[in-house]
């Protein structure tokens, strides 16, 4: 996890998006040589520190990246920040590969390599689906 995670931060960077790390993976990026900012976890939140779920609840960040692993030693705090995006209804991902065909994906986009593609919200879609598309009994399968 560890050894994956700086090309996917360092790409994210190069798109002009910044990453806010907590003290131990802002170390380890900075090493790296990707940029980032350190934010507190929950539980060392202090009047000069930014916080994890400060950010969130302020709306500064547009997407959270939490990946806990069974070795994870912080659990209590990994919990309230994954907690923190869902009540604000921030996106949360929580799954390395996801996290890698996530910036695999917002790459290609903003480079042009998915040309008649626009992204839409799964609302968006059911808003523009027709009444005859639509669910029609509970033994449809979807």
């Amino acid at each position: 996890l560890v050894h994956k995670l700086p090309p996917v931060a360092y790409q994210l960077t190069q798109l002009g998006y910044t990453i806010w790390a907590p003290k131990a993976t802002y170390d380890h990026l900075v090493e790296k040589g990707v940029e980032c900012k350190q934010a507190a976890m929950p539980s060392e939140e202090t009047a000069q520190d930014v916080d994890a779920c400060s950010l969130i609840h302020d709306g500064s960040v547009d997407l959270v990246i939490n990946l806990p692993t069974a070795k994870s030693t912080d659990v209590k705090n990994n919990y309230i920040i994954r907690r923190a995006a869902v009540d604000f209804g921030v996106p949360l991902l929580t799954n390395l590969q996801l996290v890698e065909l996530f910036s695999e994906s917002i790459t290609k986009y903003f480079q042009g390599g998915m040309i008649g593609l626009r992204p839409n919200s799964l609302f968006d879609y059911y808003r523009q689906e027709k009444s005859t598309d639509t669910w029609t009994g509970p033994k449809e399968f979807h």
